[in-house]
Order: structure tokens, then C-alpha cells, then sequence
């Protein structure tokens, strides 16, 4: 399995936007899709896997989107970069941690590290595929 993972700093904006307010709907995908942008190597192409499983996790202060409300934006804005076609994801796991509740994180990533030390509210988001041959 092929592992890809980026953080994004919240909040997060939920599907419920894209009708209530448009700009910051698409402002947010524009967002996600840089963060992913910055860690995907730059020589690589998104893969072609019809095996796609993505894992969201939102860490928050304030009262945060419902966790299946915040998937379809980062899907869409991981679409290209990670994947060619959402269509490739078959597994989604979302959730959510109130920092305010949560002294520690047991054994984060390097990524995730840094980013609880340096935002109040982020999303990690972490993509796997089996890989391809």
C-alpha cells in the first residue's frame, strides 16, 4: 500500500457551503488542494489504483461540520493530485477530536506534530492505494 498524508488547517468548511456561501466553498477546495499539493512529490502522478481509501481527521476548538458533510470538498480538491477521479475512493473513514478534551496524541506523525503545535484547528488527511505494478 502506497500512503499519502497532509495536514490542512481548519476549520473545516462543509458541503452545506457550497449553497450558503460559494466563495468560501470554493476558497476552502482551493486550500486543501494547495496543502496537498505541497507534500504530493513533485515528479509523481496521481494514481490510477481503483482502490483509494481516504482518512480525514478533524482536530478542533469550536463547534466543527458534521464529519460526513466535510468529506466531498476534500475529495474533490484531493481529486488530481493523489487520484485522478474520486470515483477511485471506495473507503472513507471521518472523524472528529475536540482539543479542548484531548491532553495528548498518542505517537502523531512528524506532520501531525507540527501541525497541532502550530494551529489551533487542522485536518489530517491521509490517502492510501494499493500499489500499482
Amino acid at each position: 500500500m502506497d500512503t499519502f498524508e497532509f495536514i490542512v488547517e481548519g476549520p473545516a468548511v462543509s458541503l452545506k457551503a457550497k449553497k450558503s456561501n460559494a466563495k468560501r466553498y470554493q476558497k476552502w477546495i482551493r486550500t486543501v488542494r494547495d496543502a496537498a499539493q505541497k507534500e504530493w512529490p513533485k515528479a509523481k502522478r496521481p494514481t490510477k489504483s481503483p482502490s483509494v481509501i481516504v482518512r480525514i481527521t478533524n482536530y478542533y476548538t469550536l463547534s466543527p461540520p458534521d464529519v460526513d458533510n466535510i468529506i466531498k470538498p476534500i475529495l474533490d480538491a484531493v481529486e488530481t493530485v493523489a487520484y485522478m477521479n474520486d470515483q477511485q475512493v471506495y473507503k472513507v473513514v471521518s472523524e472528529k477530536f475536540d482539543l479542548t478534551f484531548i491532553s495528548r496524541i498518542q505517537n502523531p506523525s512528524a506532520l501531525l506534530a507540527a501541525g497541532l503545535e502550530k494551529y489551533s484547528e487542522l485536518l489530517r488527511i491521509i490517502v492510501t492505494w494499493d500499489t500499482e505494478d
